[in-house]
Parts: C-alpha cells; sequence; structure tokens
C-alpha cells in the first residue's frame, strides 16, 4: 500500500493538519505524570485481631465520585482490588464482609451465606477510603473490633 502525500493548499486543510498533530501530542503524552482514574487498592483485613478468612470487600463511590462499585475477595486476611484497573478515584463508602458459608450450597434462592460481622462494617457501614489517584496503588488495612 502506497500512501502519498501532498502539500496542503488552503486555510483548511492546515487547520484540520494542525488540529491533527495536537491531538497526537495529546495522545503522546497522555501517559507521563498525570493522574490515574483507577487504583489499585490492597490490604490486610482482621476482625477481633485474627485474619477474615472469607469474605470481601466492596469500595461504593458516595459524595460525587462517578464510577462503578469495586468488589475484592478477602482470602486469608487479605485483598487486592485490581479488577478493571482498580477502585475509581474519588470518595468510598468500604463495606466489609465475613461469610459462613459451612454447609452453604450456592443454588437459585439460597440467598447468601450467613454474615458473621456487625452491620456496623458493611449494610450500615461509616468506613470511608479517599483515592486521590497520585499513585497507581495504595494500601488500605482494615483492624475491625466487635
Amino acid at each position: 500500500m502506497k500512501i502519498a502525500i501532498r502539500p496542503l493548499r488552503n486555510h483548511t486543510s492546515w487547520f484540520v493538519a494542525v488540529c491533527l498533530f495536537s491531538g497526537l501530542s495529546i495522545i503522546s503524552q497522555s501517559g507521563c505524570g498525570r493522574r490515574s482514574d483507577r487504583v489499585i487498592v490492597s490490604g490486610k483485613v482482621t476482625f477481633s485481631g485474627q485474619p477474615v478468612n472469607e469474605g470481601e470487600i466492596r469500595f461504593v463511590p458516595i459524595n460525587g465520585t462517578s464510577g462503578p462499585l469495586t468488589i475484592a475477595p478477602i482470602a486469608a486476611g487479605a485483598y487486592v482490588a485490581n479488577s478493571h484497573e482498580g477502585v475509581p478515584v474519588g470518595q468510598h463508602r468500604v463495606e466489609i464482609s465475613k461469610f459462613d458459608s459451612t454447609g452453604f450450597v450456592p443454588a437459585p434462592g439460597a440467598g447468601m451465606p450467613k454474615e458473621l460481622l456487625p452491620a456496623k462494617y458493611n449494610s450500615k457501614s461509616q468506613l470511608t477510603l479517599t483515592i486521590d489517584g497520585s499513585n497507581r496503588s495504595q494500601t488500605a488495612d482494615y483492624l475491625l473490633d466487635p
């Protein structure tokens, strides 16, 4: 395939060329020194000094933060919220659940396993996390008491 390059002959063509060049310049610089719109958040979660072995952590956008809810599993007392490149920048309510899946069989209409943490950490959580986006990752540990 041959590409012919012809000189631009009128003002409209120059305008289009400048706009295209400016756009390419912006695209090429977009990865350098800019704030990310998502951040990978990781940390540890304990309840009464013991690691939460099986559960999940949810980051729910609040106060004008746009973006989806982010959910990450908790295993052996640790989590990494990195699906879809992390948690959106902004303010989030943090909800933490620990499940008792003993005897639980996932099936249609079965509901969820029993919640073992107090509601103040999940359905009535007042825990918050602010993500400023200045780094690609952030650590947030949660040491929960009964």
